[in-house]
């Protein structure tokens, strides 16, 4: 039987070291108006138990009731009495409200709903053995004498997988004015005249110093800030000219030797300057066509140039013998006879027109070229340092 007895003893303590345990006091049940007072909620509960939310709005929002108590009956009858209690009320700065929550101790002040998750509350927490203790205090005050119960707020929890709810306790104050006297009755009270402001010794750091500190470099801040703009809209724009218009190498070239056979250089006897001409547009095809280095380059290399690119071997033999007859003109003042003048013109024409690259290539080429001038464009616009392209 004492066995029994023993047994028994262990299990009720097991059930109630299991259950949640929410309560809430106050630090005083008496006060004055706009006192300071402290609510107090506790949770004593299991290491397996987890607080999902906390409902405050029993505390906030208009749950008082209230049995107002004077030590005269006849104050709130006297509207003289009321005024004065009012103008002292508006002299002190105070607000006529019941109840105000002033701080919310460990916890941010919630929204309008009043609720605070399990996150959001921040207790102070201590473990006592298996259980673990959660403590916060919120700072109150009252604003409306009388007798007020303040009804319990409540926390929903989880344990063992169920959600449950429990409500604390419900707490009584009794709230008593400031014009209210322990020897005096309250209607033979008047209010006291106002004191005279006391003047505070100047401090030179708080009261000068950091002020002008402050000042100053606000100031600055300001002027830096006005500065940067007005530079950023003053900084001139550079508009850049739309591209012009993409001309194959082949038309160039074949428009600038009809324009050289238009000028009848040799048919007038300025041979050299026929030949140098011609040389350097052949030259600048080949530049332009195939991207070698034709325009510093001797005839040699530029032959070395074009036998790497597979070039028909009977057009690269021409090319480099219009070439060597133009350093001969140039530079060994030889003149060749009129028909290799013409001779020259017709093949470098044929040359032209022959290495000239394919329709498609050149479509190719100019929509690249175009693409990457208009993502040139659109970068150096969002930078700010171009004007946008004006629309023709």
């Amino acid at each position: 039987m004492r066995i029994f007895s023993v047994l028994f003893f262990i299990f009720l303590v097991k059930i109630s070291s299991a259950q949640v345990v929410f309560t809430v006091e106050v630090a005083s049940d008496t006060m004055q108006i706009g006192d300071v007072n402290f609510y107090r909620l506790k949770v004593v509960h299991p290491e397996n138990v987890t607080i999902r939310s906390i409902d405050l709005k029993p505390i906030q929002t208009d749950p008082l009731t209230t049995t107002r108590f004077y030590q005269d009956t006849s104050f709130t009858n006297d509207p003289q009495k009321m005024a004065q209690l009012d103008e002292y009320f508006r002299q002190q700065g105070l607000s006529r409200e019941i109840m105000e929550i002033q701080k919310y101790g460990n916890w941010n002040a919630p929204n309008e709903s009043m609720m605070l998750t399990g996150s959001e509350a921040k207790w102070t927490t201590q473990k006592n053995g298996n259980q673990v203790v959660k403590e916060n205090n919120i700072q109150f005050t009252f604003w409306e004498e009388g007798i007020h119960k303040i009804l319990p707020p409540t926390i929903e929890y989880e344990m063992n997988g169920a959600l449950r709810t429990i409500a604390a306790n419900e707490i009584n104050i009794q709230v008593g004015s400031p014009l209210a006297q322990e020897s005096t009755p309250i209607d033979s009270m008047t209010v006291e005249p106002i004191k005279n402001v006391r003047e505070e010794p100047m401090d030179f750091v708080q009261d000068f110093l950091i002020p002008a500190s402050l000042f100053i470099l606000g100031f600055l801040m300001l002027g830096g800030i006005i500065y940067y703009f007005v530079k950023k809209s003053n900084r001139p724009k550079v508009e850049i000219p739309k591209p012009k218009e993409f001309v194959p190498a082949n038309i160039i070239a074949t428009n600038q030797l009809e324009e050289l056979k238009g000028k009848q250089l040799w048919q007038k006897g300025d041979i050299k300057t026929y030949q140098s001409e011609l040389t350097h547009i052949i030259r600048t095809y080949l530049e332009n066509r195939y991207k070698i280095n034709a325009l510093e380059n001797t005839t040699n290399q530029i032959g070395l140039d074009l036998k790497k690119l597979n070039l028909n071997e009977s057009l690269r033999t021409e090319v480099q013998n219009i070439l060597q007859v133009a350093d001969l003109v140039k530079f060994a003042k030889a003149t060749p006879t009129d028909d290799i003048h013409e001779q020259f013109m017709n093949k470098a024409i044929e040359f032209v027109g022959t290495t000239k690259k394919e329709e498609a290539e050149i479509q190719a080429e100019k929509e690249a070229l175009e693409a990457e001038y208009q993502k040139l464009l659109e970068s150096l616009q969002n930078s700010g340092k171009v004007k946008p392209q004006k629309k023709s």
